[in-house]
């Protein structure tokens, strides 16, 4: 049974909710022959590389009681948390298994501070006021990391712990602390359910794992007047696909120091940042099958578009003079001008005065551009 202190409120997580997904696929290995750079330091061994993180204020005036998972002042990349066994399967709509390889080998840092985090950590504390409120349950703190028992890298941080009104020792289950928009509000089920999106999901089983605790209530503000209670009751099978999933990911990725494969063409752009003005490769035969069935697509895509352009043409040409369409009383299209817009003509201002612009000037890295050539 987890023993509860008593400290003060600790933020939240605020990561939006996310589409479910029919199945959650392992994570693969990426060939060892990506041209990625090795970094700084590579930890050959967990126990090389992954201490116990102190319990102690990392600096004057900041605690660990005031900051939530994603906000911990550690080094990140010293574990696996519950955030981002949602990236690494596939299933958060911010960051992918890539970014979590990139901040784990510490080629990326997280983005600790900003507009929805801040909100998340003024927020929480309402949630969980209005989740005792509707449950009659007390909610506490504490700011002691879950630490899996046998891999010290795999960690989680709870927001709260609901606890035994009989006691102030025992914890009956755990508590997630969610906001979200009400245009998010179709991704979660009917209230008291386990239906939640698929990474809060994950991150709930990831923390019932560490603490083996057989519950988990998760507690969602929609809007500004929506408020929902979701239940969530500890699954072995899910547990034990988790644990397979983030010690592969670990041992095969972040100590070997091998990315995972890419999912998205942002993947690709954050793993092969430069190229090699020297190097050209041959296409192998399935390369140039993709890009034949590319060629055809676009020919598609060019087609619906001129479709789309007489479609917008004839609506156009009906309009008139007129800003608004309607149908039954029901607006269907506007043609209207946006209202005028100041812009500085820097070209000219260069011209004119060369001087005032060099001092602000500065030299951007712009990322490679993929142009795909016509095939012979």
């Amino acid at each position: 049974m987890h023993t509860i202190q008593e400290d003060p409120m600790d933020p939240m997580d605020p990561m939006d909710p996310i589409n479910s997904i029919n199945s959650i696929n392992s994570v693969d290995s990426v060939n060892s022959m990506n041209p990625i750079s090795p970094i700084t330091t590579i930890y050959p061994t967990d126990s090389d590389k992954h201490q116990p993180i102190p319990t102690t204020p990392s600096s004057e005036g900041s605690s660990r009681e005031d900051l939530s998972e994603d906000e911990i002042p550690w080094d990140r990349s010293m574990f696996l948390g519950g955030s981002d066994m949602g990236a690494i399967l596939g299933l958060s709509p911010y960051r992918s298994a890539v970014d979590v390889w990139l901040e784990k080998t510490q080629r990326m840092t997280s983005q600790a501070d900003n507009l929805v985090l801040r909100f998340g950590k003024f927020a929480e504390d309402f949630v969980a006021q209005e989740y005792e409120r509707a449950t009659g349950c007390r909610t506490h703190i504490d700011p002691t990391p879950l630490v899996h028992e046998q891999h010290e890298y795999l960690m989680g941080h709870v927001d709260r712990w609901v606890i035994d009104t009989r006691s102030t020792q025992s914890a009956l289950r755990i508590l997630e602390c969610k906001t979200t928009h009400p245009q998010q509000a179709h991704l979660w089920g009917e209230p008291g359910s386990d239906q939640i999106p698929m990474a809060y999901f994950v991150q709930c089983a990831w923390y019932m794992m560490l603490a083996n605790s057989k519950s988990c209530d998760v507690a969602v503000l929609i809007g500004n007047n929506d408020f929902r209670i979701y239940t969530l009751h500890q699954d072995p099978e899910l547990e034990a696909l988790l644990l397979e999933t983030a010690i592969d990911f670990w041992q095969e990725h972040v100590l070997l120091n091998i990315p995972p494969l890419p999912r998205s063409e942002e993947d690709c752009r954050q793993l092969y940042r430069q190229s090699d003005v020297a190097q050209s490769i041959e296409a192998p035969d399935l390369v140039m099958s993709d890009l034949r069935r590319y060629h055809d697509l676009q020919a598609i895509i060019k087609e619906k578009e001129a479709m789309s352009s007489d479609i917008k043409q004839r609506v156009m040409q009906t309009l008139g003079e007129a800003d608004t369409l309607t149908y039954q009383g029901r607006t269907v299209a506007t043609w209207k001008a946006p209202k005028p817009s100041i812009k500085t003509n820097y070209k000219q201002l260069e011209l004119d005065h060369p001087d005032w612009l060099a001092p602000y000037q500065i030299t951007q890295e712009n990322s490679r551009r993929l142009l795909i050539k016509e095939l012979p």
